[in-house]
């Protein structure tokens, strides 16, 4: 399957008849969570859906146990390799969906309609698919590129500020990758479709040119390493955060290290006080960050000489470059200590 622009539309229920005609899938199973299932499904008009499959939600259940209970409704019901799973939700629906197409009777094609913006700019475009194991983020996972992706500002609109501000974590990364200035926060509530396009078409720019993340990929990745750590952590403790508040963390934190170990404060600058008025400080204390680094070192980037960063250098440049734990430590550290 190769990598194909996303579509996004506002007659959403005619080109997605469309594509799944294309397609000549003979069945459509539509995957979604509770809130999904309640607050988006109404809104695709004129669809039938030969099954539909309830997840429960929560990062907690983006596991190996959901998706081979998906697997088991998928054979039960004899889905066969002519069907096309329809993922209705935001990234955590989107990663399971897509990974369970990928190894279902050795891949089935599937189709992305992310609801969140997180999920229409990051996390379901591009093809990455995965499960957390162990608490350890994407640790199991494949690139396996959807049939088609369906966006529509429409969704949002569902959406508490929480999941909105989660989407803006990595419209602030994609706008330093782009070298373009960031947006001002309350552009939040007045998202349009064109700006979802600009949005994505960053990230889609760069997997064309490297779609298995063997160099400039790896941009998309800024703020990840520890912002994933972070996030794991939490969950790890029963108390989990919102992808998108930890990824602001991250970027901020492996901002400063750019700044401290490369000399170059091109992000930092841009991010210091930036981080703390959208997304607040979140709250945690020296002890959590043996905890964190140990996180950390479980990230995929890493190699036998340590723990990898991808900062984003002057004009966003990428740098990917091992980072010594005591400079990660100092870097959370500093996070905690910012008076913002």
């Amino acid at each position: 399957m190769g990598f194909q622009p996303a579509i996004y539309h506002h007659n959403l229920s005619i080109n997605l008849k469309r594509a799944i005609r294309i397609a000549g899938c003979q069945q459509t199973v539509l995957v979604c969570d509770e809130h999904t299932k309640a607050l988006c499904l109404p809104q695709i008009e004129n669809i039938t859906f030969h099954l539909i499959y309830t997840i429960n939600c929560g990062e907690e259940n983006k596991n190996m146990s959901t998706a081979m209970d998906l697997i088991n409704f998928l054979l039960t019901n004899n889905i066969d390799k002519k069907t096309v799973l329809v993922a209705l939700g935001g990234g955590m629906v989107t990663d399971l969906t897509g990974f369970v197409a990928s190894i279902y009777k050795r891949g089935i094609a599937y189709i992305n309609i992310p609801t969140t913006l997180l999920c229409m700019v990051d996390a379901g475009v591009g093809g990455k698919t995965g499960i957390d194991h162990l608490e350890i983020k994407n640790c199991v996972g494949t690139v396996y590129p959807p049939l088609g992706i369906f966006s529509d500002v429409q969704f949002l609109n569902s959406l508490p500020k929480s999941e909105l501000l989660s989407g803006w974590a990595e419209v602030i990364k994609h706008h330093l990758i782009a070298n373009i200035p960031l947006p001002k926060p309350a552009k939040m509530n007045a998202i349009k479709n064109d700006d979802i396009q600009h949005w994505a078409d960053i990230k889609h720019a760069i997997i064309k040119i490297d779609p298995y993340e063997k160099n400039l990929r790896l941009s998309l990745n800024a703020g990840h390493t520890l912002g994933h750590a972070i996030e794991s952590y939490f969950l790890k403790i029963n108390q989990p955060i919102p992808h998108g508040h930890a990824v602001a963390a991250g970027l901020w934190i492996e901002a400063f290290i750019c700044k401290m170990v490369f000399e170059d404060d091109w992000a930092f600058n841009q991010l210091a006080q930036y981080v703390f008025d959208c997304f607040g400080k979140i709250a945690f204390d020296e002890e959590a960050i043996r905890d964190i680094i140990s996180f950390a070192r479980n990230d995929k980037k890493n190699n036998t000489m340590g723990i990898v960063c991808a900062f984003l250098k002057e004009n966003g440049t990428l740098h990917v470059s091992i980072v010594e734990e005591e400079m990660i430590s100092v870097g959370i550290q500093a996070y905690i200590d910012y008076k913002c």
